[in-house]
């Protein structure tokens, strides 16, 4: 029996593309291999769904994905190169075929990534959604679905992140998110997603933090009988530990930058993917990264207490629509403001109710980290060796400055001022350049020591005076 989606296979759309099969389907769309019968060149045609294309809202939606992915311009984003409407009247665009597999499959046949493997792959994420975050591009939905693995360029594991169908542009006239709803897939979302609140770019980081954590465990750190179960985990409940059972091998360091993404306030976690990359990158070098200074600071740090999300009025009964599954991916949703009301009012008594061991698992995290310090063990990946480390502490002011490296294996990665200050991992001998600025302050470049005590930058507002 021939589905709708069958329908237009062997057909010729605006002349040039010849539809050859059916690759997959989706929330909104099909998704056809095509061959382009001017430049004989094979692509991949995603199409509208013939029963939703009457609906304006998401048709302006399916366009967003084409739109928001042709603007960032990354090589780790597909490629957007066309765009039309079917004889049918459902829109479409064209993207380029990709041969390889999702990050999915691969996890589903490989179980656990080695730490190099998962570094890897999860800096090119991290690059992507760098780049889409400075298009002003939150994409919402990221999980291993999401990602395909390439072979480009020598990298066998080249990547290339997909479907900004529910991205989140900031420029946008049209707000194409309801209030009170909930988009993304329950395993990826954050706190504030499945609260039901609005999301910026630290959602991603989030998600982004889900993902490193499933490549190193080999499942997701929430799971549950119900959306509203796994919803309301990722809101109250710490993640079980990294460094326990059958991965007790992986690094403290590492750990730590994974719990740091997953920070139930979106305040602690890193500022921009850029700040992630530089952990990642200081992880490599043998240098410890930021989030494991802070863990050891505050091992309850990146549990945030129930008042971090409204509780709502009193629970209502709940309609959740979901959307069509991929063939072999993870059922996306989209919840209605009642459900969101409801997921808020079991949340609060699950927090109520909270236990100690899981209290105790993220302090575990921070455990693991002291006695690394302590008893220092090097990254998997490299030994550092040569000129002694320090960690050199900058006091800056305004607290809205950001502070760039500037050459360097960190240059143009950033790190916010918390608590008017920075650290920053200094080898003797080779001075670390930083630019600090902040908007309507004179920028400074400053050269940071190993053997520098209480240094300090205090910007000078512009001409006009500092922003009230």
């Amino acid at each position: 029996m021939s589905r709708p989606s069958d329908r237009i296979v062997g057909s010729t759309i605006d002349g040039r593309y010849v539809i050859q099969k059916v690759l997959g389907e989706g929330g909104m769309g099909v998704v056809y291999l095509a061959r382009h019968a001017l430049i004989d060149k094979l692509v991949a045609l995603k199409a509208l769904r013939s029963d939703l294309s009457s609906d304006k809202e998401i048709t302006t939606r399916f366009l967003n994905e084409a739109q928001a992915a042709s603007r960032i311009g990354s090589p780790h984003i597909v490629d957007i190169s066309d765009f039309g409407v079917l004889p049918g009247g459902s829109a479409y665009f064209v993207m380029e075929y990709l041969r390889g597999e999702s990050l999915a499959d691969r996890q589903a046949r490989l179980g656990v990534f080695s730490v190099r493997g998962t570094i890897h792959i999860g800096k090119q994420v991290a690059q992507a959604l760098a780049a889409a975050h400075d298009a002003g591009i939150v994409h919402r939905d990221m999980k291993p679905d999401n990602v395909m693995l390439i072979d480009r360029g020598g990298d066998p594991d080249f990547v290339k992140v997909l479907d900004f169908g529910i991205a989140k542009v900031n420029s946008q006239a049209t707000r194409l998110t309801r209030a009170g709803s909930v988009f993304g897939t329950p395993q990826y979302m954050s706190p504030e997603q499945a609260a039901g609140v609005p999301v910026d770019h630290r959602s991603d980081i989030y998600a982004l933090g889900i993902m490193l954590y499933e490549m190193l465990k080999g499942g997701v750190p929430f799971t549950g009988d119900n959306v509203m179960n796994i919803l309301s985990h990722h809101m109250f409940h710490p993640p079980p530990p990294l460094r326990d059972g059958s991965r007790s091998d992986l690094p403290p360091e590492l750990e730590s930058i994974v719990m740091k993404c997953l920070a139930k306030k979106a305040s602690e976690r890193y500022i921009s993917m850029g700040e992630l990359l530089a952990d990642l990158d200081a992880f490599e070098r043998g240098l410890p990264p930021m989030a494991t200074h802070e863990l050891l600071a505050d091992r309850n740090r990146f549990m945030a207490p129930p008042t971090s999300f409204p509780s709502g009025p009193r629970p209502v009964t709940a309609t959740v629509r979901t959307l069509p599954r991929i063939a072999g991916g993870r059922l996306p949703w989209v919840l209605g403001g009642a459900a969101t009301l409801l997921v808020a009012a079991l949340a609060v008594t699950l927090v109520v109710v909270r236990s100690q061991r899981q209290k105790e698992a993220l302090a575990a995290a921070a455990a693991s980290a002291a006695a690394a310090s302590s008893t220092p063990s090097a990254p998997t990946t490299a030994t550092p060796s040569g000129p002694a480390v320090r960690l050199v502490v900058v006091k800056v002011k305004p607290e809205t400055a950001l502070v760039t490296f500037v050459g360097g294996p960190l240059d143009g990665s950033q790190r916010a001022v918390r608590n008017g200050q920075v650290q920053v991992e200094v080898a003797e001998g080779h001075p670390v350049k930083l630019r600090v600025a902040a908007d309507r302050f004179v920028e400074q470049n400053i050269a940071v020591q190993a053997s520098d005590e209480g240094l300090s930058v205090d910007l000078r507002p512009v001409s006009g005076g500092a922003p009230t």
